[in-house]
């Protein structure tokens, strides 16, 4: 069994009401519900705390309450996952069943994507497949805050352990970000550590021309230029 599973939070603090905002003219979540509609996926759940979202998504499957413990802005993806699954089925999931996260935020991936994701996962001896980007920027270049300060200037130190600052950046191992498109993992796998990126983690590289992350009103912005570019709306993305 393939189970997608959509997040749709009602708050967002950079973007209100993100999740039911119009992109290209059409709420955000439904550029997921549309792509997942058409793909191989057995069942879909829609979990959310949005009463306008459920509405909409029950005609595209499941849709369930979110509970308030799970959809604040601090709560991780794992435990709304878990409970969306055991929402539709409590108990009897097969350890190679596939639960494929769609996050809404990532409008422009097509059903292609959604099953070739699905279907590497299927072939790969791995236990879950994310969607990355190329990073930016080298961890061994980065640095994090101890917590103490002289004035305005926070002490330092290198995020590995061990800085690469000043080597050459073509000499470093190369670095992945995910990137939230289409993530996917073995239930079994997924039920015993709680985290989609569990056991043996593989990635799958987004397509850069349809690589869009809503986290900002700049990327808001930008994907809607590029929806009336394309001249995409939901179900017809690729």
């Amino acid at each position: 069994m393939i189970i997608g599973v959509i997040l749709a939070r009602a708050g967002s603090k950079r973007i209100p009401h993100k999740n039911r905002r119009l992109l290209g003219g059409h709420p955000l979540v439904l550029w997921s519900l549309e792509a997942a509609r058409q793909s191989v996926l057995d069942r879909l759940v829609t979990s959310t705390d949005d009463p306008e979202i459920l509405e909409m998504a029950e005609e595209f499957g499941y849709a369930i309450p979110r509970p308030p413990e799970l959809a604040g802005d601090d709560a991780p993806d794992a435990p709304a996952i878990r409970h969306a699954l055991e929402a539709i089925q409590p108990s009897g999931y097969q350890d190679d069943d596939l639960v494929v996260h769609l996050r809404p935020t990532a409008p422009f991936r097509s059903s292609a994507d959604i099953n070739e994701v699905v279907k590497r996962l299927q072939r790969l001896p791995a236990d879950s497949l994310i969607s990355v980007r190329p990073a930016t920027s080298h961890p061994k270049k980065c640095f994090v805050e101890t917590g103490e300060t002289i004035g305005i200037f926070p002490e330092l130190v290198a995020y590995t352990g061990a800085s690469a600052l000043g080597e050459p950046s073509q000499g470093l191992p190369r670095v992945w970000h995910a990137a939230g498109f289409v993530d996917a993992a073995k239930v079994g796998s997924f039920l015993r550590e709680g985290r989609v990126d569990c056991g043996v983690v593989m990635g799958w590289p987004v397509p850069a021309d349809r690589d869009a992350d809503l986290d900002m009103e700049s990327d808001w912005i930008a994907a809607e230029a590029l929806a009336i570019e394309k001249g995409w709306r939901p179900g017809t993305v690729g």
